[in-house]
């Protein structure tokens, strides 16, 4: 018996032309639509019902995307409610097309009735980063918090450059995460104890719970201070 090959969800982003005639695996096209809200701060989209179009300017945050029963998804923009079903008759194919190379489509298409579908297409753009940027690098939010039993004037300010010294040194430490060099997005001082630093790393899917417990374990450790340190993946 042969077992189906896996898809890769890179392979299917990043590399498919696409003509909108061969729908992606629904997985993928909710991630797309998950990377273009953590990607974009507005996504330009149209909503197609039973052949009448409306063209939208929406705030990304605005997008909610919920998990339902099993292989069921509900996604929610401004006045609309899309459901998202995978298997069975009201199956919901999802096409993706390269425009450029820098924008694509994102087309969700769901049964109404017999006679009537709706089509909502999000206009994916990812501006100056690169494919793989916007669709496999794990984005992490750091905060890391200072403490001391000194006076304010006596406690050394912790700078950006060394906690980010600090981080790149404590992913190398690590055989399996050494390959994932941290890139700097944003680096700010909010206070004389507290820095947030922003940071890009290769190749890391975003739900990687194991990494964020690394790094607060291996930063904790090489940094040898009375500290705290949050880790937000985003």
């Amino acid at each position: 018996m042969f077992k189906k090959k896996p898809v890769d969800p890179l392979e299917v982003l990043i590399n498919k032309k696409g003509d909108f005639r061969n729908a992606i695996p629904t997985e993928i096209g909710i991630y797309a639509l998950e990377r273009i809200k953590t990607n974009q701060s507005d996504v330009k989209t149209r909503v197609n019902i039973a052949g009448l179009g409306r063209n939208l300017f929406i705030d990304t945050k605005e997008i909610e995307i919920n998990k339902g029963e099993k292989d069921e998804w509900l996604i929610k923009f401004g006045e609309y409610d899309l459901n998202i079903y995978k298997k069975g008759f009201n199956n919901t194919p999802i096409y993706l097309e390269w425009a450029n190379e820098t924008t694509f489509r994102l087309q969700f298409c769901s049964r109404i009735s017999d006679t009537s579908n709706v089509q909502v297409t999000f206009y994916g753009d990812i501006g100056q980063l690169t494919k793989q940027q916007y669709f496999a690098d794990m984005k992490i939010r750091i905060k890391f918090i200072k403490y001391t039993s000194e006076s304010d004037y006596l406690t050394p300010t912790v700078t950006p450059e060394l906690l980010i010294d600090r981080l790149k040194f404590a992913i190398s430490k690590e055989r399996h995460y050494e390959v994932f060099e941290p890139e700097v997005i944003s680096v700010g001082t909010v206070s004389h104890h507290e820095i947030i630093a922003t940071l890009s790393i290769t190749g890391k899917e975003r739900d990687d719970s194991q990494l964020r417990e690394f790094l607060v374990w291996r930063i904790e450790e090489t940094w040898n201070m009375n500290s705290e340190i949050i880790v937000e993946i985003i």
